[in-house]
């Protein structure tokens, strides 16, 4: 007889007294092995599961899926700095003039929109300039015009932000006070800091390479310093040695003062 893989003799069962000893014996042998068995499977399923990576939540996977553009190709989480658009010498004067005009400005939108502000800068946008705020949520402001010499520069305002520049403040600041970048990335270079856009933005981490050459064991932590952050990262690696600076906190902003 059969039991779940465990063989019983059949004339055991059928000898009285001694038959039933017998038959009780087998099974009791029988019994560790199928407990074993049974442990052993939910051992494998659970370290299955452990190992399963959970899904992001919606509005960091959209994130993430915005700053594919700026990945090296087949290489996730991995800067192509190189293909990033630069600004050229002839656009740098009017910037720079338009940056000089838009100071006050930008000044009002900071304090005014500071609970939704996810964005406040210029974007190049089919070869022109225009000045994007990007809010959460969905309540709409007055139109906003631009005056002196950027009042050719057009105001556009976006609305349902993932997340504020506050909300990014307040999530560097409990990933640097719990360590977590030095920990998974020692080499973690000055320049650690969170990179605004107009849909979403993202970490962008300089680390050390002797060759500067991207590192596989740093680009393994990109899902954790994700998680950490809930923000998209981006590595890039240089070799030269950069001194680690202790506000890395502070968002950086591309934003005119």
């Amino acid at each position: 007889m059969n039991m779940e893989g465990c063989t019983v003799p059949r004339t055991s069962a059928a000898r009285g007294p001694v038959g039933a000893v017998v038959l009780l014996l087998a099974l009791a042998a029988c019994e560790p092995a199928r407990t074993h068995r049974g442990e052993s499977g939910s051992r494998l399923e659970r370290a299955t599961a452990d190992t399963t990576p959970k899904p992001y939540a919606p509005a960091l996977a959209a994130a993430i899926a915005a700053t594919r553009r700026l990945e090296a190709p087949g290489r996730p989480c991995l800067a192509d700095v190189r293909s990033w658009p630069a600004i050229t010498d002839e656009q740098r004067p009017r910037l720079l003039e338009i940056h000089a005009a838009s100071r006050a400005f930008n000044r009002t939108i900071r304090e005014k929109y500071a609970d939704r502000l996810a964005f406040n800068g210029l974007d190049l946008h089919d070869g022109r300039y225009r000045h994007v705020i990007a809010l959460a949520g969905t309540d709409p402001i007055a139109p906003l015009k631009l005056r002196g010499r950027a009042a050719d520069v057009p105001v556009v305002v976006t609305y349902n932000a993932p997340w504020t520049l506050r909300e990014v403040h307040e999530r560097l600041r409990q990933v640097h006070a719990q360590g977590t970048l030095q920990r998974l990335v020692p080499d973690a270079q000055a320049g650690a800091a969170y990179q605004e856009s107009p849909d979403g933005g993202w970490m962008l981490i300089t680390v050390h390479s002797p060759d500067g050459q991207p590192r596989p064991d740093v680009l393994a932590h990109c899902d954790a310093l994700r998680r950490a952050y809930q923000l998209p990262v981006l590595f890039s690696f240089t070799s030269t040695r950069l001194y680690m600076a202790p506000a890395e906190a502070r968002p950086k902003t591309d934003a005119p003062e």
